[in-house]
């Protein structure tokens, strides 16, 4: 079943994020990489300091009150067009969003450079050839320039799991024995069924 509350948000997010994307057009032309820079470290921020996130987004706080905070804590340290951004985006109620929709304008930045992020989850951490050869390999495929994030999870064993975008490929070896062991089970059964049949 389709996750409707998923879909809607990203929509969200992807509409916030082309605006963005349009203002940097119309008043900083020629500087989309840069507010992309700037936004990453906005999102490596929040990320790292969960506790700031949930102040400037609580819903507990009016809107009046997190734009104090965002005041304090952001004028002057980023860009106006992206403190300006924040405060309009606050006013919105969807702060709770913003890590959602800096990913995305980060995307749409990389898009119209030809490239895209991929997040590749391994076993352990591949050395500098081996993330060279996946992002190649991937992107000869794709036709786009890969940026590949890794993910260590001792779980898969072996291979990896890659995903881009929304598409999950899964080539983990954990994943290959949990599909040959439904293969042996499911001929099992075939087999079961076809003596008490027969």
């Amino acid at each position: 079943m389709p996750d409707t509350k998923s879909d809607i948000t990203s929509v969200l997010e992807n509409t916030y994020a082309r605006s963005l994307l349009e203002m940097v057009d119309e008043q900083l032309s020629g500087a989309i990489d840069e507010i992309a820079a700037e936004l990453q470290q906005l999102l490596d921020l929040t990320q790292s300091e969960p506790e700031l996130m949930q102040l400037i987004s609580t819903r507990t706080m009016s809107a009046s009150d997190r734009a104090g905070v965002i005041t304090r804590v952001f004028k002057g340290r980023i860009t106006d067009l992206v403190y300006h951004f924040l405060l309009t985006v606050n006013e919105k109620n969807r702060l709770d969003q913003l890590q959602g929709i800096i990913r995305a304008f980060v995307a749409m930045a990389q898009d119209r450079k030809g490239m895209i992020e991929a997040d590749a989850y391994v076993a352990t951490m591949l050395n500098d050839e081996g993330v060279q050869q996946i992002s190649s390999g991937v992107g000869n495929v794709i036709g786009k320039q890969v940026l590949l994030r890794q993910h260590v999870d001792p779980a898969l064993i072996g291979g990896l799991k890659l995903r881009i975008g929304d598409q999950l490929i899964d080539g983990s070896v954990a994943t290959q024995l949990k599909i040959m062991r439904q293969r042996m089970i499911n001929t099992g059964r075939d087999k079961a069924r076809t003596f008490t049949t027969g």
